[in-house]
């Protein structure tokens, strides 16, 4: 028997399989690099002359010194350590949670001294200011806070650096309308070279304040902070999509109000770096706050993160998911909650393969031209491309080598590359071209990261280092400290 088919019941059978058909190459797409990445297990830290690039160990460390005891133990430890690397003639580099990129930790052949055993802590009895060792992780720090109804003023978006390195860094975070982290520092205990310890702050010790934060290790070994802290308070999330013209605008009114906030522009090749989501975390009454917990990790939100590696549909999924779910987090958190996320939550963990980031600093106003820019330097790059964040720092009046001597807008960009020493020169070669975008149009770029720039561009882009410099010389009359990043810049 013949079965007939009309025509309004072939339309009917389309229409009803469409959806499904639509479905299926996303979800094939998610679930082939969820299957991927849940394969492998999460990468060791980074240890030793290693750093979190995992792209190059360095020159082999004479001797690694790990402090530990009481303070006055700890100290009797690093003189020791500083006056055999006097008389071996040997430089002497500072270690705690390794996440530079460049070689800022180590020294060729020379003394490493990891603080990462320094986590003591204590919350004054004024309950604004913490003062911390500064091998302690911010995880660490936040957990002791969460306790007390306290947070961190100013961190990065992840928790696993330590103190001591961010203050050497002097890091940004996405807490909006804030200078760097050395503005919540009240003041500084210093190990100097000839092993002295001083204490730095805005009223005594200016000089040396100005040149430890932000310094790199290079003035001195930091042994505590004292650092102002605020509330912790439970936020809720907001998230607009925006052009990137409308951008800035639309920040400096979003985030008036807002304890948490940032952007990212979008690394899909259909608009690539012309649109935005602004997401900003808004107060929210609440009499009591939830306990710090463990962050949970989003298998979909992962798998589509990672899963844009070398896929144009890649890119175009997450940004399409993004725009319609709002991104990664919840609606409803804490402070402490959100600054607690590790980098693990979205980290490489692939042997053959690291990420890599790159920051650029630009004058609010030049946010749009330099997006336009940067999007046609990248586009080649693009299968590599995983991410770009919007942050705004304001005015630095602290750091003698500060990266933002006026408000400025960091453009922070994530690669996915192999650990080669050729895909290593080729996203150099990337970075140069970008740095000199950041430099026509007025801003800078980042040191923490790997060593693209050329010494031309470092001292076009602090040309205060030359001073800085020199005053190590008067801090480290013996050259003792040191580091890869100083070799190359120096002179």
């Amino acid at each position: 028997m013949r079965v007939r088919v009309t025509r309004r019941e072939v339309v009917a059978g389309v229409v009803g399989a469409l959806p499904v058909a639509l479905a299926a190459r996303p979800t094939w797409h998610v679930w082939r690099a969820y299957q991927e990445d849940n394969a492998l297990p999460p990468l060791p830290a980074p240890s030793g002359t290693q750093d979190a690039s995992f792209l190059s160990p360095g020159a082999s460390t004479s001797e690694l010194v790990k402090p530990s005891g009481s303070a006055d133990e700890v100290e009797s430890q690093l003189r020791a350590a500083l006056a055999r690397a006097r008389e071996k003639r040997l430089r002497v580099s500072i270690a705690g949670a390794r996440h530079s990129m460049g070689g800022q930790t180590r020294a060729a052949n020379g003394v490493q001294l990891d603080l990462s055993a320094l986590t003591a802590m204590r919350l004054e009895p004024s309950g604004d200011v913490v003062s911390v060792q500064s091998g302690a992780r911010f995880w660490q720090l936040l957990r002791y806070l969460d306790q007390r109804g306290a947070s961190v003023r100013v961190m990065q978006s992840n928790s696993d650096f330590s103190i001591g390195g961010s203050l050497s860094v002097n890091c940004h975070g996405w807490q909006p309308n804030s200078p760097p982290i050395a503005s919540s520092v009240e003041s500084l205990r210093v190990l100097l070279s000839d092993g002295s310890v001083v204490t730095a702050s805005r009223e005594q010790e200016r000089e040396l304040f100005s040149l430890v934060l932000g310094g790199y290790g290079l003035f001195g070994v930091i042994l505590e902070a004292r650092l102002r802290v605020t509330k912790n308070r439970l936020l809720r999330k907001v998230t607009r999509e925006l052009s990137t013209s409308d951008y800035v605008a639309s920040f400096a009114s979003a985030s008036a109000g807002a304890d948490l906030a940032f952007g990212r522009l979008a690394v899909a090749p259909s608009v690539l770096m012309k649109r935005t989501l602004l997401t900003t975390y808004e107060p929210v009454a609440q009499a009591s706050l939830p306990p710090l917990n463990p962050t949970p990790e989003s298998a979909l939100t992962r798998a589509l993160f990672r899963g844009q590696r070398d896929s144009a549909y890649g890119h175009e999924l997450r940004w399409t998911a993004e725009r319609l779910l709002g991104g990664e987090g919840g609606e409803n958190a804490t402070r402490n909650q959100l600054l607690s996320e590790p980098v693990a939550i979205f980290q490489n963990r692939r042997q053959d393969r690291t990420d890599i980031l790159q920051e650029y600093f630009v004058p609010p106003a030049r946010v749009p031209e330099f997006a336009a820019r940067a999007a046609r330097l990248v586009e080649p790059h693009l299968g590599s491309l995983l991410n770009v964040t919007l942050r705004n720092v304001l005015a630095d009046r602290d750091s003698a080598l500060p990266y933002a001597p006026s408000e400025r807008m960091g453009l922070v960009f994530l690669f996915d590359i192999p650990r080669t020493a050729a895909a290593d020169a080729g996203l150099a070669a990337l970075g140069q071209k970008l740095i000199e975008v950041a430099l026509a149009l007025g801003g800078t770029y980042y040191l923490p990261y790997r060593l693209a720039a050329t010494p031309q561009q470092f001292a076009r882009a602090y040309p205060m280092a030359r001073e800085v410099f020199e005053k190590k010389r008067r801090y480290d009359a013996a050259g003792a400290f040191s580091n890869e990043l100083y070799a190359r810049y120096a002179g």
